[in-house]
């Protein structure tokens, strides 16, 4: 069975002391640091509607003190209104810094109207730093090689729209992943299996918790009769079935621990007629 990597740099975490407290305690602060840097933000533009990429780094280096390193820079795949990622150490692989990937102009500026990508993108920061099993798991796959091409077309399975129309239209949708997930588990130690399981399962929570902060200000924005995006009003969570989604990954999870604890509860029964 492998290891499960639970440290963390420094540079990534935050200390136990500031994270304590229920999941839900955890995850509400995440969600008050990120109406924090929107009301640092939302000032901050120009009368061209733009904001150079340093001056967010400022806001979120004051927001953190420089606790935690958080880079921000130019999106490499400006295909993307942004991402988030990580940095790696060259020396042992482990990760040394989380970014925010921001589409810019020329001069290093972001469009207003890329303020609520820079709030989704600051909610999966900030989810990993009060949440740290997200990125520990992340980690951990990470310097195992877990992931792999087949992996990630997986997860991108997972996570797509599917515009469903009926519940029945749910159902099929399920069915057909559920098929695809235990397909791609076939052959895999029970251990990878449910890490497979965990890594994709926390994705779409953060996706989910991202679309519901995303949604939350676009309504603000709109009402300011600020420039946003299309889409950015949608119901994310619904056209992706984010929820059942979740839900699905959690009982193929419960299906493998229960089959393990049954394999268990049967080897120590032939030992025990074995001794007797």
């Amino acid at each position: 069975m492998s290891i499960m990597i639970t440290k963390l740099a420094p540079s990534v975490r935050l200390p136990y002391n500031q994270i304590k407290g229920s999941l839900e305690q955890r995850q509400q602060a995440a969600i008050e640091l990120v109406d924090k840097l929107y009301r640092k933000l939302y000032p901050k533009f120009d009368k061209n509607n733009e904001l150079p990429l340093i001056e967010i780094q400022k806001s979120i280096d004051d927001i953190f003190e420089k606790k935690v390193k958080i880079i921000v820079k130019k999106n490499p795949t400006p295909e993307f209104d942004g991402n988030s990622d990580v940095v790696c150490s060259p020396i042992n692989g482990s990760y040394t810094a989380t970014t925010i990937e921001l589409n810019s102009n020329k001069k290093g500026n972001v469009h207003v109207s890329d303020l609520i990508t820079i709030i989704h993108e600051f909610q999966h920061i900030v989810d990993q730093l009060y949440i740290p099993k997200y990125l520990i798991r992340d980690q951990k796959m990470t310097l195992q090689s877990m992931m792999t091409p087949k992996y990630q077309k997986l997860y991108d399975q997972l996570y797509c729209y599917e515009y469903p129309e009926s519940n029945t239209e749910k159902r099929e949708i399920l069915k057909i992943l559920e098929h695809q997930i235990k397909k791609f588990l076939k052959g895999i130690s029970t251990s990878k299996k449910l890490d497979y399981i965990q890594d994709a399962r926390y994705s779409l929570m953060m996706e989910e918790q991202a679309y519901r902060t995303q949604r939350k200000y676009a309504k603000k924005l709109h009402k300011k009769h600020f420039p946003i995006k299309d889409g950015e009003l949608d119901d994310e969570i619904s056209l992706q079935m984010l929820k059942e989604k979740i839900k699905l990954l959690q009982q193929i999870g419960f299906e493998l621990i229960k089959k393990e604890r049954g394999k268990h509860a049967a080897k120590l029964k032939k030992q025990k007629y074995k001794i007797d």
